[in-house]
Parts: C-alpha cells; structure tokens; sequence
C-alpha cells in the first residue's frame, strides 16, 4: 500500500509538472529547473524518494510531491529505461552509457553524476542499452545490450561476464533456431535475489533462467 500511495503522489506531480510546462509564461506555475522535458519511467529509492530522469536531470521527489533534489547528468537520458539503485547509488541509461549518481555528493566538490559504462556500437548494426537491473547478493550491475548480450559488471571492479542467446547442448541448438543472426535478447533482465537468478526473453520468444551463483 505504501508503494502504491508513492505512485499516486508521482502520477499528481507528472500531471501539475506537464501543466506547468503547457501554460502561457503569463499563468504558468514555475516547475523545477530542468524539469520541462517529460519525466521518464519511475524509480521508489531505498530512502522512500521517487526519482525519474528528464532531459539531462535526475529529478528527486518526496512523497508530497515537493522536489527534494535535482542531480545534472551530462547525457541526454532514456526515459523509457527505470533507473536501478543499489544502495546509496542510483544507475541509469544514458544515450550509449550508463551512469552512476551519487545523491549524498550533491553540494560538495564531488560531482554528483558519472560515467560508469560506456558503449559504442559496431557500425552498421544496431547495438542499444535496453536494459539494467541490480544484483545486491554479488553488489553486481546487469546490462542487456541489443544485438549483443547479456553484461554482468560488477559495481567496484569492472566487468565480470558475458552471455548470449545462443545456446548449444550436446550439440543440440537451444534459445535461438530460427533466424541465428537476427536473434537477440530484447528485454531488460529480471532478477530474483533470492534464488540468485536471471530472466530475460529473446526475439523468438524464449525465455531464459540464468543461474549467477558463485562457488
């Protein structure tokens, strides 16, 4: 009930924000800053904030609906891509990139935002982040990239793994059969932390259990 109360609070801040941005300057309520561009898919943070990015902000509400902080990013985000937090840290997509912000270093000489992956596509094909969710058990970041795979990176040292569709079994072809070449992971991956497992789906409508235990 508490998370559907946070929501209702974001769905009246989207409203009175996309009104503001409509009006005449003469009528017009003042939105915060940066706020103008339409605010993308929500994130409810551990601390009970409800962030979504615009533009090039990360935009951070209390459950009045007040703004409780706004943090620059650099890159223009996706707003179809929910920003993942894994402790005090918050991630999100970026153009070709995945950043890192930081709230507590918001108002120091620290900047908030940074560049934590960045990728560039082979030319010619078409290779976009589409997904990223957060594995708390290995403090890891998961990262599915169009025409490319599934990335584990892990939050302090790098990149950890890699996986694609295509599968091979006693030499039994699995998860891509019928259009190899154009076959590819298209959802963001799902984690279950408690049974410390993946899922994600493929163009020919697969669906995959990966197992990331360590040991």
């Amino acid at each position: 009930m508490g998370s559907l109360r946070r929501l209702r609070v974001l769905a009246v801040v989207l409203v009175l924000i996309a009104a503001a941005c409509s009006e005449s300057p003469a009528n017009a309520q003042r939105p915060p800053p940066g706020v103008c561009a339409a605010l993308g898919s929500p994130l409810i943070g551990h601390d009970g904030h409800i962030m979504a990015c615009s533009g090039k902000n990360l935009v951070a509400f209390e459950r009045n609906g007040s703004t409780a902080w706004i943090a620059p990013l650099g890159h223009t985000c996706k707003e179809d891509i929910s920003p993942v937090a894994e402790g005090e840290e918050i991630y999100l997509v970026a153009e070709d990139k995945v950043i890192k912000i930081t709230p507590k270093k918001l108002h120091t000489a620290d900047p908030p935002s940074e560049v934590f992956f960045s990728y560039n596509s082979t030319p010619g094909r078409s290779e976009e982040i589409i997904g990223l969710a957060t594995s708390g058990v290995y403090s890891s970041l998961l990262v599915t990239i169009r025409n490319r795979g599934l990335f584990s990176f892990s939050l302090r040292t790098g990149l950890q793994w890699s996986a694609g569709p295509m599968l091979a079994y006693f030499d039994c072809r699995l998860g891509c059969k019928t259009n190899i070449s154009g076959c590819y992971f298209i959802s963001a991956p799902v984690v279950d932390q408690w049974e410390e497992t993946v899922y994600l789906s493929n163009t020919e409508g697969k669906l995959y259990s990966l197992y990331i235990r360590s040991g």
